[in-house]
C-alpha cells in the first residue's frame, strides 16, 4: 500500500485554505484600518482635553501648540492657512493642530474626525458610504444636522463620537 495523499485530497485542502484566506485577509484590513483610525481619534481627544485644561488655567484658549500640556512629534507636515503644526499617528492618517481646533484626516478614504473650540463636539465627517462605515465601528452616531452644518459642503453625512459639548 502507497502512502500519501491523493490529488482530490491535496485539491481539498487547497480549496479550504483558499476559503478561509478569503474570509480572513478582508476581516484583517478592516481591523488594521479600524485601530489606525483609533489612533488618530484618540491623539484628536488627547490634544482637544488638552485645549480645554489651557481653557480653563487661563481663562482663554491657546495661541501656539507650546502652549499646550501635552507633547507630540510635531513638524511641518501639512502646514496651511491658519496650521500651526501636523503630524503623523500612523501610516495614512494626518493630524493638523489649529488655534481653532483639531483635525485628523484621511484623504484616500474621505474621512476626517475633528474638534472644534466652538460647539466643543467631535465630529467624523465622511464623503462616502465606506467612510461611514468606519466612523460608525468607531462609535459614531448621527449629529442631527446637514453636513454643511459641520463645515464641510461636499460631505456625505457628520457623526458625532463625543456627547454634546464634550470631547
Amino acid at each position: 500500500m502507497t502512502k500519501g495523499f491523493t490529488l482530490i485530497e491535496l485539491l481539498v485542502v487547497v480549496l479550504i485554505i483558499g476559503i478561509l484566506a478569503a474570509i480572513a485577509v478582508p476581516q484583517y484590513r478592516k481591523s488594521v484600518e479600524k485601530s489606525q483610525a483609533m489612533e488618530a481619534l484618540i491623539a484628536v481627544r488627547t490634544l482637544a482635553e488638552s485645549y480645554k485644561r489651557f481653557q480653563l488655567e487661563n481663562g482663554t484658549y491657546p495661541t501656539a501648540f507650546d502652549q499646550l500640556d501635552v507633547s507630540l512629534p510635531l513638524s511641518a507636515i501639512g502646514a496651511s492657512a491658519g496650521g500651526q503644526a501636523g503630524f503623523l499617528p500612523s501610516k495614512n492618517w494626518q493630524i493638523l493642530v489649529y488655534p481653532s481646533g483639531v483635525i485628523a484626516y484621511r484623504q484616500d478614504k474621505n474621512v476626517n474626525i475633528f474638534w472644534r473650540m466652538t460647539g466643543g463636539d467631535m465630529v467624523c465627517v465622511t464623503l462616502n458610504d465606506v467612510s461611514d462605515s468606519l466612523c460608525r465601528a468607531l462609535g459614531a452616531v448621527d449629529f442631527g444636522v446637514v453636513p454643511t452644518s459641520c463645515g464641510w459642503n461636499t460631505a456625505t453625512s457628520c457623526l458625532r463620537l463625543s456627547t454634546p459639548g464634550k470631547v
